[in-house]
């Protein structure tokens, strides 16, 4: 299929998705855990947290693995390791068993996005990159915004198990249209790039880059406010203020509409405004967002609305942060772009997982500590984009250096 092909995007969409669809589907059923593994509120909290560690470790991995191989054949090997421990998921008889078919469940499916942001970075320079993966992320918005109205409604009729059956049938399709649809981007791959030397010089060089590290933190710490709602929603929404199931994944699709729009206007708008002046209006919009949240909680309101509706205007500015701010950080970096994608992955991955256990931790039956994580994730990405704004006029200089 040829890159800028309307089944290219739906690929990238597709891939993308898979780490949205192994949290979103079962968000639903996480309170019904609690009672068919006799568990606690923090130990099902952890097959969200333990799921996100594993998806952000190994990415280290198949970033490497993907500019020494190419990109097809790792991503392959990652979505046939993502197929097996989903269906081994639905099987699990314990809460212990369950988070540890989490964590190889992390182990192939963060290949997804790993490779395709390498695949992305191959073929555009850019800004078109950022078009792209706007564009896929708007497309990719649909899945975690129907996810989890679907998985409530498998809840109901089926059980919470079968939610892990459909994303296996996914990631299986998904090995199929890669083998058979997609072209190897990856023309010169680099046959040191597994060497130990190598590596540790291009993670330092990588993490030494004020623009790379100033654009990852912003891209990270938006991410973290996402986690932490999709840790902490379900339990708030659901016990707290007592909607029922099918209700939940309603509201949550508000928040995922929010993230298309977000994506939408960046891919729309992206080439015409200045990368910065955009990043930092939407930081700023998230940052207002969260405040807003918490202010709501700390009054005591006791509303869905004052949970969903600052949520869904945060949601927008994620959706106009992330594509930005990931083409923004891999634009300098094309020789080592797999590398570039999986630190990228690792650090939004990390701190998302800690947000996701404070969020777990702090749970105390009512909206303010959820609402709290959110202002400060907000805060955070503001922040970081302060730094990296003043930095963005040396980025041709460390490209050329």
């Amino acid at each position: 299929m040829r890159p800028e092909s309307p089944a290219f995007l739906i690929l990238l969409a597709m891939l993308v998705a898979i780490g949205p669809l192994s949290t979103d589907l079962y968000l639903p059923s996480l309170p019904t855990l609690v009672a068919v593994f006799d568990a606690s509120t923090s130990e099902v909290q952890l097959t969200l947290s333990v799921f996100l560690m594993g998806f952000a470790t190994c990415q280290l991995v198949y970033g490497p693995l993907s500019d020494r191989f190419g990109r097809k054949p790792i991503l392959i090997v990652g979505l046939s390791i993502f197929v097996a421990a989903s269906a081994a998921c639905a099987l699990a008889s314990s809460i212990e068993a369950l988070i540890a078919l989490r964590l190889m469940q992390a182990v192939g499916a963060c290949s997804a996005g790993v490779v395709s942001r390498a695949v992305v970075r191959d073929l555009f320079d850019r800004r078109n990159a950022a078009r792209m993966l706007a564009y896929s992320g708007a497309l990719m918005g649909l899945a975690p915004a129907i996810a989890p109205l679907i998985g409530a409604y498998i809840l109901v009729w089926i059980g919470w198990e079968a939610n892990f059956f459909v994303v296996a049938l996914w990631g299986g399709g998904l090995i199929l249209i890669v083998s058979f649809g997609l072209k190897e981007s990856n023309t010169a791959p680099d046959h040191l790039a597994l060497l130990p030397i190598r590596m540790f010089a291009n993670v330092r060089r990588l993490l030494s880059s004020r623009i790379y590290t100033g654009y990852a933190l912003t891209n990270s710490a938006v991410f973290s406010g996402l986690f932490a709602f999709i840790s902490g929603s379900s339990f708030v929404l659901i016990d707290v203020l007592e909607i029922p199931p099918v209700e939940f994944g309603y509201y949550f699709a508000l928040g995922v509409f929010g993230y298309m729009l977000g994506t939408g206007l960046s891919g729309r708008i992206g080439s015409r405004v200045n990368t910065d002046k955009l990043i930092r209006i939407a930081a700023c919009m998230a940052a207002l967002s969260g405040c807003t949240m918490a202010a709501f909680a700390l009054m005591g309101v006791p509303s869905v609305w004052a949970i969903v509706g600052p949520m869904t205007a945060y949601m927008i500015a994620f959706g106009t942060i992330m594509p930005q701010s990931t083409a923004s950080a891999l634009g300098p970096f094309p020789e080592v772009a797999g590398l570039a994608s999986a630190v990228l992955g690792f650090l939004q991955m990390t701190l998302g997982s800690l947000v996701g256990v404070i969020v777990g931790i702090s749970h105390n039956n009512t909206t303010l500590p959820l609402a709290v994580v959110i202002a400060g994730t907000g805060l955070a990405t503001l922040a970081a984009h302060i730094r990296v704004g003043r930095l963005s006029s040396q980025t041709e200089t460390e490209t050329a250096n």
